[in-house]
């Protein structure tokens, strides 16, 4: 039922605010594939929301491009970024050749303690984690870069100050041994305060969240929403995730729970 609401009302503030206007929405994948995951998009509808994007005619950039914008008070108009949370192997066999096919930039978030490994998710599935190999591969490419996600993804509010230092410095330190930019951190499950933001303000120039709305210039740049896909998604949830429905949206679960 709290499905429903959602997307009605999304579907709803859509015809209000079809357009992103001033503003940039940064998508939130996990995994690409066929498994029970709740988190879990199906290549076929990855590929539609893809190419959605494309005729679309959005300003599709890496998230480094984005940020380096709003440091220089660029334009940032209709600007949409693919953002991708843990590094899953499927990113790369699944999603990798969708993001060719319709030339799309992505940014890809991965742990850096966990490459190689498999990740058991809350729900018991195993979930590979893609290797050194693959990441080069995908980092040949101009269209993929890789950023840090912690280096154990363990939630850094449930450790001490010293060891969140060096899940932040760590990671940024092991990526930037690949080359590339690593100047944007994403908190692992979306755990962050304060003191974390404080932190990371010592490593990186700009952070994201887990919490859904639309970057704008105001937008402080550690604390940055992105409007998560999963198997729950419908597409016109999607398509209002790329538009100021999901900003109003937000705006309004404000004022109603403040």
């Amino acid at each position: 039922m709290k499905s429903l609401i959602k997307s009605c009302a999304l579907d709803f503030l859509r015809l209000i605010s079809p357009h992103l206007n001033n503003q940039s929405s940064i998508l939130m994948y996990h995994s690409i594939g066929n498994n029970p995951v709740f988190f879990t998009v199906r290549p076929e509808t990855f590929e539609a929301q893809m190419k959605y994007l494309i005729e679309s005619k959005f300003n599709l950039v890496k998230l480094s491009e984005l940020i380096r914008k709003l440091k220089s008070n660029e334009n940032i108009a209709n600007h949409v970024v693919v953002t991708f949370d843990d590094g899953y192997e499927d990113n790369f066999l699944t999603a990798f050749p969708v993001l060719k096919k319709y030339n799309i930039p992505a940014t890809i978030f991965i742990p850096t303690g966990l490459i190689g490994k498999t990740n058991t998710t809350s729900a018991g599935e195993k979930l590979p984690i893609m290797t050194n190999e693959m990441m080069k591969e995908m980092m040949m490419s101009p269209l993929v870069e890789f950023m840090p996600h912690g280096v154990t993804h363990n939630e850094l509010t449930s450790l001490g100050r010293e060891k969140i230092k060096s899940e932040l410095a760590d990671s940024q330190q092991f990526l930037g041994s690949f080359g590339g930019n690593v100047s944007v951190v994403a908190y692992p499950r979306g755990k962050y305060n304060k003191d974390i933001v404080s932190l990371a303000t010592e490593y990186y120039q700009a952070g994201v969240t887990v919490e859904e709305g639309l970057v704008s210039p105001k937008n402080n740049l550690y604390l940055l929403p992105r409007n998560s896909i999963d198997s729950s998604t419908t597409f016109n949830q999607f398509k209002a995730k790329v538009s100021g429905a999901i900003g109003l949206y937000q705006k309004i679960k404000k004022i109603r729970f403040s």
